[in-house]
């Protein structure tokens, strides 16, 4: 499991009977999100341009009882008209990366790795 200020998250890691009785190193990938250079995380070109809070969300990103994106703004909170949005990061102000570390195996345990978290969305 990884943690730190991000989220935590489970990556299922496959090893043999052997790995684990001998021990073994793996590469374990994962998904995460790094800041847009293009728009510094702003989401936007235009740096004048600022984006409206999502009426339908109140510019939480959520809604619903089970708190799911919103439908309107694609989970952002706010909206940004298409012509307005960072070509790169389609306005989101992040870039989902593959990340990846290296993990010792040896029994069965939980990997606790903190700071290799995403940045918010």
């Amino acid at each position: 499991m990884f943690g730190g200020d991000a989220p935590f998250m489970e990556v299922p890691l496959m090893v043999t009977l052997g790995e684990l009785f001998h021990g073994c190193s793996k590469r374990v990938l994962f998904p995460k999100h790094t800041q847009c250079d293009a728009c510094e995380s702003r989401g936007v070109t235009d740096v004048a341009f600022k984006p409206k809070n999502c009426k339908a969300c109140g510019g939480q990103g959520v809604s619903g009882p089970a708190d799911t994106d919103c439908d309107k703004c694609n989970g952002r909170g706010r909206t940004v008209p298409q012509d307005k949005r960072c070509p790169v990061c389609d306005g989101f102000g992040t870039l989902e990366e593959e990340g990846h570390i290296t993990v010792r195996c040896g029994g069965c345990h939980d990997f606790l790795m903190g700071a290799l978290g995403d940045l918010p969305r």
